[in-house]
C-alpha cells in the first residue's frame, strides 16, 4: 500500500479548512463516505494538526486518477490531505506530529505524493517533497536518540552519585566501628579494673 500526500492548495492560517473542503467536495463530487462526509480523501489533517478519518482503505475516493479504489485492481493507495499551500508552506509543528503518527500507523506503507502517481499534477506543492517528508522521520529518529542518550547520561550521573554515597557510608561506618570498638575496649578495661579494685 502507498500513502499519498495531498494539499488543499489554500494557504494555512488559523482558520480550520475542514468544513470548506467538505462543502467544496460535496458540490463537486457529491460522493458521501460511510461516515457521511464528502471529503474525497481517506484522511484530512487540518491547520492545527487535527486528524480526521473520512474513508476506510478500500472505500472509493476521488483523489488520484487510477488509484481511487473504484475497482479492486486500482485500490493500492491511501490518500491523506494536509491543510496548507505546499508551494509556500511546509507542515507546522502539529501537522508534523500528525504526519509522524500516521507513519507509525502504517509502518510498512510506501510514502508517495499525488504528483508522482498522476501525471500533470503539482500537488502537494513544490516544498512538499519525498526528501522533506523522509527528513521529518530522520529528525524524529535523531531526536529520539538524543533523548535516550540524555536519559542514559542522567542515569549514569545518578549511579555515580549513589556510588559516592555508598563509599562515604562505608568510610563513616568504618570510623564509627573503630571509634566504638576502641571505646568498648576502654570501657571493658575500666570495668575490669574497677571490679578488681572492689574485690581488694
Amino acid at each position: 500500500m502507498k500513502i499519498a500526500i495531498h494539499e488543499t492548495a489554500v494557504r494555512r492560517g488559523i482558520t480550520p479548512q475542514f468544513l470548506g473542503v467538505n462543502r467544496y467536495h460535496k458540490e463537486k463530487f457529491n460522493m458521501p463516505s460511510k461516515r457521511g462526509l464528502y471529503i474525497c480523501y481517506n484522511e484530512f489533517v487540518d491547520v492545527d494538526g487535527t486528524r480526521s478519518k473520512i474513508r476506510d482503505f478500500g472505500e472509493e475516493t476521488c483523489a488520484i486518477k487510477g488509484h481511487n479504489c473504484d475497482v479492486p485492481e486500482r485500490c493500492d493507495t491511501y490518500s491523506i490531505c494536509f491543510a496548507l499551500d505546499g508551494d509556500s508552506q511546509t507542515f507546522n509543528d502539529r501537522q508534523k506530529e500528525t504526519f509522524l503518527e500516521i507513519l507509525d500507523d502504517f509502518p510498512d506503507a510506501e510514502l508517495s505524493l499525488h504528483r508522482l502517481l498522476q501525471p500533470n499534477r503539482t500537488c502537494p506543492g513544490k516544498l512538499i517533497t519525498l526528501e522533506y517528508l523522509k527528513g521529518l522521520r530522520r529528525e524524529t529518529e535523531d531526536e529520539e536518540k538524543r533523548r535516550l542518550l540524555k536519559r542514559y547520561i542522567s542515569l549514569l550521573d545518578t549511579l555515580v552519585g549513589l556510588y559516592g554515597r555508598l563509599v562515604n557510608l562505608y568510610k563513616n561506618e568504618k570510623l564509627l566501628n573503630d571509634f566504638y570498638g576502641n571505646n568498648r575496649k576502654r570501657a571493658f578495661n575500666g570495668i575490669a579494673t574497677y571490679r578488681g579494685f572492689n574485690r581488694k
